[in-house]
């Protein structure tokens, strides 16, 4: 099949299965007059890159992992563990991160509400308070 073939049956733009072969993520076969020819296992390689992609892996490391499985097939796995465990670190600190952002930003939308309303979080009105000092 040819690349527009392969984009759209994975979703991946003309341009980022370009930029996947550049980066050695992704081979293609010539046919005639040039144009790059690819499989049905090219489809699942692009499916695969968008996964890695989609948890936050570089492109960089994805065509690391690859070239290590190739040259160590079987020493292959445990790195390719050791790297998607390290994302999965990563990300559950950005997860951590955003939970507590959500949680501060939860208490000030309370604090919002209650003033909305004429009262404090603590049950003090607002009504008739000056926001200048005397």
């Amino acid at each position: 099949m040819r690349i527009g073939k392969l984009s759209q049956l994975t979703g991946a733009s003309v341009r980022s299965l370009r930029y996947y072969e550049q980066s050695g993520l992704l081979t293609s076969r010539r046919g005639p007059g040039g144009h790059r020819i690819y499989d049905a296992a090219d489809v699942a390689q692009v499916r695969f890159i968008q996964a890695l992609l989609s948890v936050g892996l570089s492109t960089r490391e994805i065509r690391e992992l690859k070239q290590h499985c190739d040259q160590e097939p079987h020493q292959g796995v445990s790195r390719t563990t050791a790297v998607l465990l390290e994302q999965r670190h990563v990300l559950d600190g950005c997860i951590s991160k955003l939970l507590k952002a959500r949680a501060q930003l939860d208490d000030f939308i309370a604090e919002v509400r209650a003033r909305d309303r004429g009262v404090s979080p603590r049950g003090m009105s607002y009504r008739g308070m000056s926001s200048h000092s005397d």
